[in-house]
C-alpha cells in the first residue's frame, strides 16, 4: 500500500469506529436518541476538516488518472503515519473508554473534542503535505520517461 493509501486508510477508518461507538451505545439503550444524534454530528465536526481533505483527493486522484507515482520521503511518510494514528487514538480512546463503561459517554466526548481541537495542528501539515495540490506538483516533478 501506498504512503497516501495507509493515511487514506488511518482517516477513512477512525471517524466510522468513532461514530459507531455512540451508535453501539445507544443500540445497548446506554443513550438516547437525542444524545446519540449530538455524539455522531460533534464527532463528524472533529473529523470533517481532515478527512474532507482526504475525501477530495481520492476523488480526484481517481477522476484524473495519474501517469505516474509522486515518490514521498520515507521521513515524510512515517511523521505522517504516526501523527495520524497518535491523532486518532486521542480522538478513539475516550470513546473505547465510554463504550467499556469507564467513562460518561458525555466526559468521552467532550475529553475528545478538546483533545482533538489542542492537537489538529500536528496532523494539518502531513494532510497538507501528502494530499494538497498534488496533481500540479507531479506534472512539475515527474520524470521524462
Amino acid at each position: 500500500m501506498t504512503a497516501r493509501g495507509c493515511l487514506a486508510a488511518v482517516w477513512l477508518i477512525a471517524p466510522l469506529v468513532a461514530c459507531g461507538i455512540p451508535l453501539t451505545l445507544f443500540g445497548r439503550g446506554t443513550l438516547g436518541p437525542d444524545t446519540v444524534v449530538g455524539a455522531v454530528r460533534d464527532l463528524g465536526q472533529l473529523f470533517v476538516p481532515f478527512v474532507g481533505v482526504v475525501l477530495a483527493f481520492v476523488y480526484q486522484a481517481h477522476r484524473a488518472a495519474a501517469s505516474g507515482r509522486r515518490q514521498f520521503a520515507a521521513g515524510a511518510v512515517i511523521v505522517a503515519l504516526t501523527t495520524s494514528v497518535i491523532w486518532n487514538l486521542v480522538v478513539l480512546v475516550p470513546l473505547i473508554q465510554a463504550a467499556a463503561g469507564v467513562l460518561s459517554f458525555e466526559a468521552a466526548l467532550r475529553t475528545a473534542s478538546d483533545l482533538a481541537g489542542a492537537l489538529s495542528w500536528i496532523v494539518a501539515p502531513a494532510l497538507g503535505y501528502f494530499f494538497g495540490g498534488t496533481q500540479s506538483r507531479e506534472r512539475h516533478t515527474q520524470q521524462p520517461a
